[in-house]
């Protein structure tokens, strides 16, 4: 306990100067123990972007109640993220793609590829906020985008969904505490009319939505990582693969075309991985 206030502490001191933050986080990735996280990520090879690196929980505070909820940073795999969006097809269509707990953008990027209606990322780090708006505004002056995707710098628990249909995507970013608020607010929009689709990428607490009544399983796949991918999973993620699960939450008969939407959720490590048996 003790331990993890000092370094909360720490964490706030780093956040107050973006110099300094910059300057760790450096240091931080040097660590044997995140060698699969140096170097140039294809993905940002792809887009010119910077989405690489890994940053634990205590240095991404905003300055609120939810920092001692924050995970780490770690850009989620693009082709699992791909995987769960193609199987969505039409469902993303005139949906607004919500990315909570955003990090650089790496998502938000990938969503861009698809035919939403809007894409928003929410981050409460400002030193991540400061990089993903750089990368939006790079990949908007490098690719003609439909639309623009926004960046809100805040607190998921506060953040607003907007009207409409939703795809809300969430790569293990925060704790149970914070996805129980989220899964809250999510409940207390009107249903008529509306789908929101639940895309959890390393769903370590994706007990909590089997249990919700109004949510129901949609798809479950572990994805394999691309072979330009690969190298990157070495070390902390040794696997080469993410596991990916959709819920939906009710709002009509409709009954999901994926046979393995069922698989049981089996947590590996605890708070940090998961898989399907």
């Amino acid at each position: 306990m003790a331990q993890n206030a000092l370094r909360m502490g720490l964490g706030r001191i780093l956040t107050s100067s973006p110099q300094l933050w910059r300057v760790c986080v450096s240091l931080y990735n040097r660590r044997a123990r995140y060698r699969s996280f140096q170097g140039e990520h294809p993905f940002d090879r792809a887009y010119g972007v910077d989405t690489g690196g890994a940053i634990p929980g205590w240095m991404l505070g905003g300055g609120s109640k939810s920092d001692q909820h924050i995970t780490a940073y770690a850009g989620c795999q693009p082709s699992c993220l791909r995987a769960a969006l193609s199987f969505l097809a039409d469902d993303v269509r005139g949906a607004s793609f919500i990315d909570l707990g955003c990090g650089k953008g790496r998502a938000m990027i990938v969503a861009s590829e698809y035919p939403f209606l809007s894409i928003v990322g929410v981050e409460m780090s400002p030193g991540l906020c400061e990089i993903a708006r750089s990368n939006m505004a790079t990949l908007q002056s490098r690719r003609k985008l439909r639309i623009t995707p926004r960046l809100v710098c805040g607190d998921a628990l506060t953040f607003g969904f907007p009207p409409g249909s939703l795809v809300v995507f969430l790569c293990h970013s925060f704790g149970l505490p914070v996805l129980k608020g989220v899964l809250d607010a999510l409940d207390a929009i009107p249903r008529a009319g509306q789908d929101i689709f639940f895309v959890y990428e390393n769903p370590v607490y994706g007990e909590e939505l089997d249990q919700r009544k109004g949510f129901e399983r949609w798809y479950a796949r572990t994805v394999p990582a691309d072979a330009d991918e690969l190298p990157f999973h070495s070390g902390v993620r040794a696997l080469g693969e993410e596991t990916v699960v959709i819920w939906r939450r009710c709002d009509g008969p409709r009954i999901s075309s994926d046979s393995e939407a069922s698989r049981k959720i089996v947590v590996e490590s605890e708070g940090w991985r998961v898989s399907l048996s």
